[in-house]
């Protein structure tokens, strides 16, 4: 902030702030999408209901509010970096959290409005759970804690969605292989911290289908895809010269003008188009 002096960088910081000004005005987390004004099925919604909460003590204009609290939340990431080397080898506790300190993502990120420092955050301290259930007693406990951490970093940003995938295999190995479990206890642990998360989110996943049609977490998935699709589409030299992005994205529009009124103004609708 010292060297930019900018805490808003754009793009997305300014759909977290107009999500966040939406929440303090009108109660819950409403945007426009579509041409309709609406509850928001692309945003997860933790972050911005942490941006609302600051700007509504701090004051709207002062994001430094937000730099300020996330300082404290990357330094929270930090300790969790340093006892996670720690699980691992007592001696590697200190480098690993001075190197944390000195990470230019995460001193950079910390002064955006962006939700990855809250993200990275969660879930460092979820892998540290992880790591020290396979050392301590309370691997219950611990498994829990890291359930609930991994369930509030999916909240942040759905990058997680599909972590349970390797979190349950990764961890029963571990729980078996160092932390002295039968394989079946190990699954069970490994299990916990998968089902907090499927619980996080089922919620919302239920809301989106009794009201617009599709089981969905997020309506971001797919656009997202597109975007990885489209790096392809740009680098490629025969996809350049026959112009295929500008095709792709003008076929995905025709078949969304092709739709009915109303299904035109379903968030996720778009989803479901750019996934087929």
């Amino acid at each position: 902030v010292a060297l930019d002096g900018n805490i808003n960088n754009g793009s997305d910081s300014g759909k977290f702030l107009q999500l966040a000004a939406n929440i303090n005005k009108f109660g819950s987390l409403v945007n426009w999408d579509l041409g309709v004004f609406g509850r928001d099925t692309g945003r997860m919604p933790l972050y911005p209901y942490l941006i609302a909460g600051i700007l509504d003590i701090a004051g709207e204009q002062r994001l430094w509010a937000v730099a300020f609290i996330q300082a404290f939340v990357d330094a929270s990431t930090v300790f969790a970096i340093g006892l996670l080397a720690g699980a691992i080898d007592r001696r590697w506790a200190l480098p690993a959290a001075i190197l944390a300190c000195i990470w230019a993502s995460l001193v950079i990120l910390t002064s955006f409005v962006l939700a990855d420092t809250v993200f990275m955050a969660f879930f460092c301290w979820g892998l540290c759970a992880c790591v020290w259930a396979t050392r301590s007693e309370r691997k219950l406990l611990l498994v829990v804690a890291a359930g609930l951490a991994f369930s509030l970093a999916l909240l942040t940003r759905p990058t997680l969605m599909f972590f349970p995938y390797f979190l349950v295999p990764a961890l029963t190995v571990l729980l078996w292989a160092r932390g002295n479990q039968s394989w079946r206890r190990a699954v069970l642990l490994a299990l916990v911290p998968a089902v907090m998360m499927f619980a996080a989110v089922a919620p919302r996943a239920s809301e989106n289908y009794h009201q617009y049609g599709t089981l969905v977490v997020t309506t971001q998935s797919g656009n997202h895809a597109l975007d990885v699709v489209d790096q392809f589409i740009r680098l490629c030299d025969r996809c350049v010269n026959e112009d295929m992005e500008t095709k792709m994205h003008a076929e995905v529009k025709a078949r969304l003008k092709a739709q009915s009124r109303v299904d035109q103004q379903n968030p996720t609708i778009l989803d479901r188009i750019r996934r087929g």
